[in-house]
């Protein structure tokens, strides 16, 4: 096990809004290890926390480990589940020091090292819809550096004290932390696909079909697209996302 990981997680779940349209499984999970590879110069493991059978995990090509998920709130629904990643001792599984997770729908386009070579014990995307704080897409941490977004966390009673927030896991994460942690965004080349790159793709096919110079979807100090919400990747037709996500 490596001092750090970049970790993901998989698991299924029946009440998925867009279960119709969008099917997670192990084509993001290799998809996101192959891009990590291109994109970070660390020495990392890549890690899949997944309820997905032993006999399956085969088809996880790209995962250099893999840890079976816990089930402790995952009753709630949502991303709760993910919360144990803040106890100390579940921490360990992950990185012997340090991790960071990622969800399956993010499409890295350039070098993230700076995401993860810095000095700060906790960070995150900064959400866009504020005042939510962070955004439950892009979460890092020092194992056991946040304990009490774990130990703090009653389910439903503390699921109730976070309506002023948009999210599960996030908006806990907001609730109990504060606002004054550190947080990575558009101006380290972290885009929303919704809130930054969709127009600016229907701004390029403006341009392009009136035979005008156009302005590319991809900006070019894009390092990662956040497709958070009901898009994906695998229904994006986007010629930026064919170059970065296979």
């Amino acid at each position: 096990m490596k001092d750090l990981a970049i970790v993901t997680f998989l698991w299924d779940d029946e009440n998925y809004k867009d279960r119709g349209r969008i099917t997670f499984g192990a084509g993001h999970v290799n998809k996101l290890g192959r891009a990590l590879r291109r994109n970070c110069t660390l020495d990392f493991d890549f890690v899949l926390v997944t309820d997905a059978p032993e006999s399956q995990y085969e088809q996880f090509t790209e995962a250099d480990r893999i840890v079976p998920l816990w089930s402790d709130w995952r009753s709630l629904g949502g991303c709760y589940v993910r919360l144990k990643a803040f106890q100390e001792e579940t921490g360990k599984l992950l990185a012997n020091k340090r991790f960071m997770w990622l969800d399956l729908d993010i499409v890295i386009t350039g070098n993230i090292d700076h995401l993860v070579d810095h000095d700060h014990d906790f960070w995150s995307w900064v959400d866009v819809n504020p005042p939510t704080p962070y955004c439950g897409s892009v979460i890092g941490m020092e194992v056991g550096a946040r304990p009490q977004v774990w130990d703090d966390f009653k389910g439903s009673s503390s699921k109730a004290q976070t309506k002023h927030y948009i999210g599960t896991d996030q908006a806990w994460i907001g609730h109990c932390l504060g606002t004054q942690e550190k947080t990575f965004g558009r101006e380290h080349g972290i885009y929303s696909y919704q809130k930054h790159i969709y127009f600016r793709e229907q701004k390029e096919k403006m341009q392009k079909k009136a035979n005008q110079p156009y302005d590319p979807a991809l900006p070019e100090d894009a390092c990662m697209v956040v497709f958070h919400g009901d898009v994906d990747p695998s229904i994006c037709g986007g010629s930026w996302v064919k170059e970065h996500w296979f």
